[in-house]
């Protein structure tokens, strides 16, 4: 048997601070109890530039849109459909 999930996806672009954001909001289901809504939040950090304060940005930003800190989410979607 094949395994499966489904994914909606909304994008949202945006500039904070002169930076572009991509922000993807993505509701899965297949997942077993990993399914339910993921947020996703990019930026692309030229070579050589230190990282830490785009991603202290992104950790800013996710607490400005949910209200709270998250935790990371380490595992792919591929990872979460062999675990369920």
């Amino acid at each position: 048997e094949l395994l499966g999930f489904s994914k909606e996806r909304a994008v949202f672009e945006g500039v904070i601070a002169d930076r572009k954001y991509l922000v993807c909001i993505d509701r899965v289901s297949g997942l077993g109890k990993y399914s339910g809504h993921f947020l996703e939040v990019e930026s692309v950090v030229p070579l050589g530039e230190d990282p830490s304060a785009v991603r202290t940005e992104i950790y800013k930003l996710v607490e400005s849109l949910l209200g709270a800190p998250r935790e990371d989410v380490k595992r792919s979607y591929l990872e979460m459909l062999e675990l369920s």
